[in-house]
């Protein structure tokens, strides 16, 4: 590291110590004088460690005269990132906006502003990327609070062309159209409860600059129309290509597009779920039309420049501009125009699993939808406390209610609402499912809400709604336990034993469990399990989905139980729409506990054979580790939170496992092989099996393209996982193999990101 210095107090600090030579001819300030010569540094390096080394430790030197923060900003001297005023001389003062440019350049500025854009959604500040524009910082200079100010130039030029009078036009409509497409977008993210705002994807800081706040969409959008118009007008005067002038057409129209799109209120969502082309549809197409006629582009960099950061209000240092290539951009613009077409869907509400099912595979994509998109879906998914703008949420889950549980047709009677005697059965049944209504409306808003975060936001969310469901969980059961005596249902008797369904808290039970399982396997999928861990981990998924599948067969039996006493017709009709979907769902749980018992047999037995590095951890402990892995879950009641000396010594301590006897480690190892094979084949059959069923009963009417997908990957991880198995089983039968001898990676690109495949090959040579 060297250390330069030019700081006058610093420097009279080191002359103290008489160390410190500084040339005293600086010449003075003067606009004349270029600004590399202002200043001359001084390296100071060797005086600098020579003046340390005589400090005992602990000593500390200090002037009074010499701040902290002085001391900081000396560090910040000569290092381009921090240092503001090493930045080149300022060139927005010698570059003319008006200056006349081809059409070819006025197309390249629009691309090289709709990359700069893409980039800001991508997570970059507009700092970074909008702002450096030296068109965009023209208009804005003087703080617009109309059109008539936003202008490149307050008088027209002398002798200006029609040819650069037509696309200073279209470059200042396409700009404002920019501008107000970051404010409508900025605000839309600021609305929403989103904890990663300023944290990881989206930088929602305007630097104090007003993005034409006080400007409606509406008119921009005739600026934009008007410059439309102006390209039709002259359009016989053969100022450019036809080529050239289609190109500009596209990228107005284009920006038209975005701009009413992201000004669409939430309402304006619903009038288009009939129409034949939804506008996300038309902005994708125009979009295609703007990657085609991109090469006629010609990009100005001069037009865009760093400098103008000197001119926010930010105490950030200052950044550099954040670069996208094009194709980057426009794929990635694709995408989101393709994503918002997808979320418009949930508007055509079907049921409460139907909606379950869309979040998770929606936001269970590899490639991540961006934060406007996932933005946007929390607003369509739930306006002024009613799903999608249609079913209250109270509505919502009693349906979803029914949907699983199929409770007694007294307990959620319409009827029971009129009741006034406070010593009534219906009075008491209303006052206690209204209040477990109430607390559920809370809770599934926020299961919503935090489904729609990025996915190391999921699994960190989900880890603290866990305790919430847990602790209503437990006043549900009371809450159950009084209404028997109300309900007057009849218990299922077993011997001696009696036993009721309890459907208010087995509604809860089920998505706890769920929400348990979902923050074990989104550890995979996030990568925070080393290999080493898989066996451990996915044995903790194994037991949760197992108690999953114990618990929805508990609710099958006392719906069919409940089948004989009921005579309403209606009733009949919700037990058969339940009983397949808990059909459905006891499939789903079995085909991912197959899959799941294959895949820890897998890696159990690699950890065994020495195939996986377990790295030296000369800090750590297994049982540390595990308590951290165990810790969303320590404060669980039920299921009962595991200990330490509960978990087999087989799947979490390989070295102290490998210890037993060498005969029964070869037998466990053929029994292993043997179970996991079956496992594998048992869960290829059960995803066949989901595969054919009709996307109503698996409630996948609302994404059935990305539900087929996703059941596609897990089948290719079965897959894979089956050839993998194959090949142990081929090496433990020709003899115990070496560690060197096969070769073992773990993928999950092309499989399930829950379920990645630890793929063993033979090494060759």
């Amino acid at each position: 590291m060297r250390y330069l210095c030019c700081c006058p107090r610093l420097i009279h600090w080191f002359e103290g110590f008489q160390r410190l030579e500084v040339n005293e001819d600086v010449p003075p300030l003067s606009q004349n004088v270029p600004q590399e010569s202002l200043v001359e540094y001084k390296d100071i390096t060797q005086r600098f460690t020579e003046e340390a080394e005589t400090l005992a430790i602990g000593q500390l030197v200090q002037d009074p005269n010499f701040t902290l923060l002085e001391a900081v900003g000396a560090l910040e001297i000569m290092d381009p990132k921090m240092d503001s005023g090493l930045m080149p001389a300022i060139t927005e003062e010698h570059f003319n906006v008006i200056a006349s440019r081809s059409a070819q350049e006025i197309i390249g500025i629009m691309d090289q502003l709709l990359s700069y854009e893409m980039a800001w959604h991508s997570g970059n500040a507009l700092s970074q990327t909008v702002l450096i524009s030296l068109y965009i910082d023209k208009l804005l200079e003087s703080s617009p609070v109309d059109l008539n100010h936003a202008i490149f130039y307050t008088e027209q030029p002398l002798n200006q062309s029609k040819h650069d009078f037509v696309l200073l036009n279209v470059l200042r409509g396409y700009c404002l159209g920019v501008i107000k497409s970051c404010f409508l977008v900025n605000n839309t993210i600021k609305s929403q409860y989103v904890l990663e705002i300023q944290e990881e994807d989206f930088v929602t800081t305007t630097y104090n600059i007003s993005l034409l706040d006080d400007v409606q969409p509406a008119e921009i959008c005739q600026e934009i129309e008007n410059s439309l118009q102006l390209l039709d007008d002259i359009s016989h005067q053969r100022l450019w290509s036809e080529e050239l002038h289609t190109a500009l057409k596209y990228r107005l129209s284009h920006r038209l597009s975005m701009l009413r799109n992201f000004s669409m209120s939430v309402q304006d969502y619903g009038a288009y779920i009939d129409t034949p082309l939804e506008p996300w549809e038309s902005c994708l197409e125009l979009s295609k039309r703007v990657e085609e006629t991109h090469p006629f582009g010609k990009p100005v960099e001069e037009a865009f420049s760093t400098n103008v950061l000197r001119k926010l209000a930010t105490t950030v240092p200052p950044r550099p501009k954040a670069e996208m290539q094009f194709t980057e951009a426009i794929g990635d613009l694709k995408r989101m125009c393709a994503e918002m077409t997808e979320i418009v869907k949930i508007l055509q509400y079907v049921s409460p699993g139907n909606i379950l099912t869309f979040l998770l595979r929606f936001n269970g994509r590899k490639l991540q939808p961006c934060t406007y998109v996932r933005v946007m879906l929390q607003c369509l998914l739930v306006q002024n406390w009613a799903v999608v703008g249609k079913v209250p949420i109270k509505e919502y889950v009693i349906a979803d209610l029914k949907e699983l549980c199929c409770p007694l047709p007294k307990l959620l009677d319409p009827n029971n609402d009129l009741a006034e005697a406070p010593q009534s059965p219906e009075y008491n049944i209303m006052k206690r499912v209204n209040w477990f209504t109430d607390k559920a409306s809370n809770l599934m808003l926020g299961l919503f809400q935090k489904l729609c975060m990025n996915r190391p936001r999921v699994r960190r969310t989900l880890c603290h709604i866990l305790l919430d469901w847990d602790a209503f969980q437990s006043e549900a059961e009371d809450v159950d336990t009084e209404l028997h005596q109300y309900t007057h249902e009849e218990p299922l008797r077993s011997g001696d034993s009696e036993t009721y369904s309890y459907p208010l808290s087995s509604w809860v039970f089920y998505y706890k469990l769920r929400i348990m399982e979902w923050i074990v396997l989104l550890g995979f999928e996030l990568e925070i399990y080393q290999p080493y861990e898989f066996a451990g981990m996915y044995w903790v998924a194994q037991h949760y989905i197992r108690t999953r599948l114990h618990h929805l067969e508990r609710i099958r039996t006392h719906v069919v139980h409940q089948g004989n006493f009921q005579v309403l017709e209606e009733w009949r009709k919700e037990q058969q729409e339940t009983m397949a979907y808990l059909m459905f769902l006891s499939l789903e749980a079995s085909a991912q506990h197959d899959l799941i018992v294959a895949l820890t047999n897998t890696h159990r037995i690699l950890l065994i054979m020495d195939l996986i590095t377990t790295h030296p951890q000369p800090y750590g402990a297994d049982e540390l580790r595990f308590m951290l892995r165990m810790k969303p879950f320590q404060s669980i009641n039920v299921p009962e939170p595991f200990t330490w000396d509960y978990v087999p010594w087989t799947y979490f301590q390989p070295q102290k496992y490998k210890e037993e006897d060498e005969q029964d480690l070869a037998l466990d190892k053929q029994e292993s092989i043997e179970e996991a094979h079956q496992s594998i084949a048992d869960a290829r059959k059960h995803y066949e099996l989901l595969n054919k069923m009709r996307i109503n009963v698996s409630r996948a009417v609302l994404c059935e393209d990305m539900y087929r997908e996703s059941l596609k990957d897990v089948l290719r991880s079965c897959i894979a996982t089956s050839i993998s198995l194959s090949v142990l089983k081929k090496s433990i039968e020709n003899g115990d193999p070496r560690p060197d001898s096969l070769e073992i990676k773990i993928e999950s690109e092309r499989y399930h990101a829950w379920f990645p495949v630890p793929v063993v090959g033979v090494k060759k040579g």
